[in-house]
């Protein structure tokens, strides 16, 4: 038993070797009848399919009929989601290091290419439309009708029609992710001069201004979705009306500081604490009162709602010295249903895909029973490569973007 660093309490610990120790037994049990046999601590994938030209792959996007992956071969692959076999491969100026977007199930499909161009290909890899650019950083996001580009060097923000190119807008945005994203209407943080920003929304049809808050000088964190608006700073958390931005609720909550917010059944903030554990804190999303609060690792990294549940992955320290991804489970009363500190050196993504929760955390990822916290199996590669996950119909698919990779992997048990 040691005293925690996070939580200040008293528990027992599973160290590092003793948890790879149990995983490779529990993968060798959840994986029988499979047609290959797990190596120690892991599982072998359903495919798994390389790019002979490419060092590096980038983060990956799947639609209804592919796996979209960006190579460092200046090609833009669509790989069959049922073999992982090439659909088609379009070649742009530079490498692909940004996660693809899919505007529809069979496209079109887009990318930022390093050569600072936007590409947007049909589902047969021919050239719909090109944007040129100047940048090699950049991300794209899509949702029906509208494709967005953030430009990160110049901090703007450009909208385009993902079937023809057609711009539809340009705005100076502050921040680096595209979210807030809905069918209809677009909400991200304006650049509003100086160190002031403010929540701007933007008609997805033509750009047009719908609403925008009050210019402040502090940074609001940001979630939407098409139901509700909310941003959170400074303990304060405001929610408004998506469409016509009208206010819904203002609640204040004692907090240290916040990340973004996250929108499921409830409103869910992250509260980073200096001195103990983070801790998560659930709002009424009807009138923003607090639920109830409880506390997860030292350092909340992801938060993952479903309809009856809420995993949070977190970090916590090994006994054995370095890191550890947790993962935590609350019902909608806050109540933790269970905690599993798995092998994973950190929880950068974590997602919940049939009967099972997989964290990605660097170079490894881990998969748990969804009802029980139990750990199925583990993978990490022999090149140490660091992965990045997305899911699908019950599928996980895997990038390994220091090896030039694309995997698919079973999570469930049947």
């Amino acid at each position: 038993m040691r005293r925690d660093r996070a939580g200040g309490e008293k528990r027992h610990r599973v160290s590092r070797r003793r948890a790879l120790g149990g995983i490779a037994a529990l993968g060798s049990l959840a994986l029988a009848g499979c047609s290959s046999l797990p190596r120690l601590g892991g599982v072998d994938p359903e495919w798994r399919r390389e790019f002979a030209d490419a060092s590096a792959a980038s983060p990956l996007a799947v639609s209804a009929a592919h796996v979209l992956v960006g190579a460092q071969d200046k090609a833009l692959y669509g790989l069959r989601r049922d073999d992982g076999e090439t659909a088609f491969r379009y070649e742009t100026g530079g490498p692909i290091e940004a996660r693809p977007a899919a505007s529809g199930d069979d496209g079109p499909y887009h990318a930022h290419s390093t050569d600072g161009d936007v590409y947007a290909v049909d589902a047969a890899g021919d050239l719909r439309w090109r944007e040129e650019g100047l940048h090699e950083r950049g991300t794209v996001a899509s949702n029906g009708s509208l494709l967005a580009h953030l430009d990160r060097h110049i901090d703007e923000v450009r909208g385009f029609d993902a079937d023809s190119g057609e711009r539809r807008f340009a705005r100076d945005v502050a921040g680096y992710r595209l979210s807030g994203l809905l069918e209809s209407t677009f909400v991200f943080r304006e650049a509003a001069g100086g160190d002031r920003t403010r929540l701007v929304a933007v008609a997805t049809e033509d750009g047009s201004v719908r609403w925008r808050t009050e210019a402040s000088e502090w940074y609001p964190g940001l979630t939407a979705d098409e139901r509700l608006v909310v941003s959170d700073g400074e303990s304060t958390v405001r929610a408004y009306d998506p469409q016509g931005g009208a206010a819904r609720w203002e609640s204040t909550v004692d907090a240290e500081s916040y990340r973004d917010p996250t929108l499921g059944p409830q409103v869910y903030l992250q509260n980073q604490r200096s001195e103990s554990a983070d801790e998560l804190v659930a709002l009424d999303r009807r009138d923003g009162s607090v639920a109830w609060r409880n506390t997860a690792g030292y350092d909340l990294r992801r938060v993952t709602p479903t309809d009856d549940a809420v995993f949070v992955g977190s970090r916590v320290d090994d006994p054995d010295g370095g890191i550890l991804g947790r993962v935590d489970r609350f019902d909608l009363t806050g109540r933790r249903q269970w905690r599993t500190e798995t092998a994973a050196p950190d929880a950068e993504d974590l997602l919940a895909v049939g009967d099972s929760v997989a964290l990605s955390g660097g170079r490894q990822v881990v998969v748990l029973d969804r009802a029980t916290g139990e750990t199925r199996w583990s993978h990490e590669p022999e090149s140490y490569s660091r992965l990045h996950v997305s899911a699908a119909d019950g599928r996980l698919y895997v990038s390994y973007v220091d090896d030039g990779a694309v995997a698919r992997f079973p999570v469930s048990r049947s």
